[in-house]
């Protein structure tokens, strides 16, 4: 476990020299914080229902959650809490690589939005060996601070186009329940705003627009 990259541990190797969570930026990100205790991590916990241990609630490092799984539940659950954890970190991961890029993939600094304007990055995870994609959103305010974030496993495995259009509408359905009426999107896949904005009704991304 010592080998996950969790700000922690590259503070103990010399890489950065801040332990906190790029996640939630409340408590430094150990392991257990990473894959259990973190705001993220526990949105995607909330949905195991039927969760043998309540490790959410005791202080437990991540080596005895496993054990105390082994001894309260079944082979099944032990799989289903080392799956989930494996996702929480991916997801994670990326949502970190969204939220502390300050560059964007042509190598432009991003740019604050004007006064009262908030702006809308969305990131994409995909593959083409069947995985699931996934999706992040990252909302800044007119001083470039976050607002809020957001990161989604979908169910399917979608084309880059595709998996982009959903982190759209997915920054689009987060800024509407925060009550935002102005806002910017940044994205770097041209070809899946093309496709929104065409808002052919019979298409794939249409109904985003």
């Amino acid at each position: 476990m010592d080998g996950l990259p969790t700000m922690m541990n590259l503070h103990k190797r010399g890489v950065n020299g801040c332990e906190l969570c790029p996640c939630c930026g409340k408590e430094p990100e150990s392991v257990l914080h990473s894959l259990v205790r973190c705001e993220v991590a526990r949105r995607i916990w909330d949905f195991w229902v039927n969760c043998p241990v309540d490790f959410l609630s005791n202080a437990m490092d991540i080596t005895n959650v496993a054990l105390k799984i082994c001894e309260s539940g079944i082979t099944q659950d032990l799989e289903t809490f080392l799956g989930v954890a494996w996702i929480s970190s991916r997801l994670q991961n990326r949502l970190s690589n969204l939220l502390s890029s300050s560059v964007s993939g042509r190598g432009k600094k991003r740019t604050k939005p004007p006064p009262r304007t908030f702006k809308i990055n969305v990131d994409r995870v995909t593959s083409e060996n069947g995985r699931s994609s996934s999706v992040g959103v990252a909302i800044r305010d007119s001083t470039g601070m976050i607002t809020a974030a957001w990161c989604k496993y979908l169910q399917g495995q979608y084309s880059v186009t595709k998996t982009e259009a959903l982190a759209v509408e997915c920054g689009v359905l987060l800024a509407r329940d925060m009550e935002l009426s102005h806002i910017i999107i940044e994205s770097d896949a041209l070809a899946a705003f093309q496709g929104i904005l065409a808002a052919e009704i019979e298409g794939n991304l249409g109904h985003v627009y």
